[in-house]
């Protein structure tokens, strides 16, 4: 369980990552802001439904399903916030009008092409890596055999170099967008380009690196516009 401010908004657009794509929820915010309902009421739907299926106790206590998710208000621990999964979704908007579930089920089959985009993208990225991690191993190569005692510290300089310009803190790879996502590929394709180019023209190692910190840092002036 979860703190929410009291003030706490939650956004209505949920971002999908790959992180979230198999654990997708809708929140009582959400569902409030596609049916016009009051979220009070959503809130007070919610429980009635958990309580019919014996999901949850009268204090509100979560039996162990991972079907749903509480967000608390930090001043007296009420409920402020319910996350549902699609089932859940369904079960409760079952008793809503026809328009109301309609926009409901909508909104349930454009998370799910998002769910299809990012695991596109992430695939997609998961290639240009390899291209891009092959490159990364000839130029350590090319680096040794010009006197480096440090070579092998490009993985990690280059991918740390990569994520500052996209503004990625490192470990966040599976929580990015479709977005972030091809930015990443983008970039990274470009500096397996001036990688190749490098070596090609036999400049010396450190410039290797230069050139691909330029040429990413130029091709972000365009993606994150």
């Amino acid at each position: 369980m979860t703190k929410a401010n009291s003030t706490h908004q939650a956004t209505a657009i949920q971002a999908i990552t790959f992180a979230n794509a198999d654990n997708l929820k809708m929140s009582s915010i959400e569902i409030s802001q596609l049916t016009g309902k009051q979220h009070s009421h959503v809130i007070r739907d919610i429980k009635k439904m958990l309580l019919s299926l014996d999901l949850v106790n009268p204090n509100m206590d979560a039996v162990d399903f991972k079907g749903f998710s509480f967000e608390h208000r930090e001043d007296n621990g009420q409920v402020a916030i319910v996350n549902l999964n699609q089932e859940l979704t369904i079960t409760l908007i079952s008793g809503y009008n026809v328009k109301l579930r309609h926009a409901i089920v909508k909104r349930w089959i454009e998370l799910e092409k998002q769910v299809a985009q990012v695991k596109a993208s992430r695939l997609d990225g998961k290639e240009v890596r390899k291209l891009e991690t092959d490159a990364i191993k000839d130029l350590v190569k090319y680096a040794e055999a010009s006197g480096s005692k440090s070579a092998n510290m490009y993985y990690a300089n280059i991918t740390r170099m990569t994520n500052s310009i996209l503004g990625i803190e490192s470990g966040q790879r599976d929580n990015l967008t479709v977005r972030q996502l091809d930015q990443v590929r983008i970039a990274e394709t470009m500096v397996k380009m001036a990688i190749s180019d490098g070596l090609e023209q036999s400049i010396p190692y450190k410039e290797i690196y230069k050139l691909c910190k330029e040429r990413v840092s130029a091709i972000a002036k365009t993606l994150l516009n």
